[in-house]
């Protein structure tokens, strides 16, 4: 499969075995170095990063630098549609619940959503907001030093549909005044 038509799963899977063969090839040099120094010199040696070695050693030490690169932004990506890209994952209902709660009508509803009564997107209730989160085991609401419910500060998107799906485990779809939505 062309490498523009691969899922981010795939890339990463193609990138770590990637990986693996470069560093292996490099390591491979390092381990081995003294006798292809002490041999007929017959190959052509270059400086790589501060170290003499075959181009085909530092293309490799390259080639595996530019891979751990590309790696880091793939799982940065699938991180991210994982914990922010809602849309990849919220069930439709989820999101009509949340517009009808927080959100005027506005799907999905507001993730910042945070007042003196309730939390999320969903509209849980602050006292339920962190066992209904521990239930699904998602870190809860941030607290300020004092214990108090940092405003400033929320969840991702991800952890609070968990905490909603908690809060729906604990006590059914009764929690919602638009669990009709």
């Amino acid at each position: 499969m062309p490498y523009s038509r691969m899922t981010l799963q795939q890339r990463a899977r193609y990138q770590e075995r990637a990986l693996q063969t470069y560093l292996s090839r490099w390591h491979f040099w390092v381990n081995y170095r003294s006798r292809y120094l002490s041999g007929s010199g017959s190959i052509q040696m270059t400086r790589c990063r501060g170290v003499r070695a075959p181009a085909w050693a530092c293309w490799s030490l390259e080639a595996s630098i530019w891979t751990k690169r590309e790696l880091a932004k793939t799982q940065a990506v699938i991180e991210y549609q994982h914990e922010y890209a809602w849309q990849l994952w919220l069930p439709d209902k989820w999101a009509r619940i949340g517009a009808c709660e927080t959100g005027g009508h506005v799907r999905p509803g507001r993730w910042d959503w945070a007042n003196s009564r309730f939390l999320s997107a969903f509209g849980i209730s602050i006292r339920e907001y962190d066992n209904d989160a521990a239930y699904m085991g998602v870190p809860g609401w941030p607290k300020t030093s004092r214990g108090q419910i940092d405003y400033s500060h929320h969840p991702t998107p991800w952890q609070e549909y968990q905490a909603a799906r908690g809060h729906e485990a604990r006590f059914g779809m009764g929690g919602w005044g638009c669990r009709n939505a």
